[in-house]
């Protein structure tokens, strides 16, 4: 099928400006929530795999009050869910922002509210 050059432009234009999804990766089945700790200040991160498959991910905290980051690699089973937290390494807190990336998927994001 030939599109006109115009019609190519405009496309390339909208993939740039981020208004249509030009990716041809699904989105990543992980979803994300937070829960109050239990034995300590701050939240709890909750990554659930809402797919069938088992999963490597790489998730990445950022606190941009204090520019602090730390990583970690997870492998989740199908519809596992693990959680982080101040006994994991990373006490979660209100504007924390995480990212989270797997192979194969659309890299995703969430930040975190009071």
């Amino acid at each position: 099928m030939n599109m006109p050059n115009s019609f190519r432009l405009l496309i390339a234009a909208l993939c740039l400006a981020g208004l249509v999804s030009c990716d041809s990766q699904p989105p990543l089945p992980i979803k994300v929530k937070q829960r109050n700790a239990v034995l300590a200040g701050g939240k709890v991160a909750i990554f659930s795999n809402t797919s069938m498959k088992t999963l490597s991910v790489a998730v990445r905290f950022k606190n941009p009050t204090f520019g602090e980051r730390k990583g970690f690699n997870l492998v989740f089973s199908p519809g596992e869910t693990k959680e982080i937290g101040g006994f994991e390494g990373w006490t979660v807190v209100p504007g924390d922002t995480v990212y989270i990336r797997s192979d194969g998927f659309t890299d995703a994001g969430y930040t975190f509210v009071d």
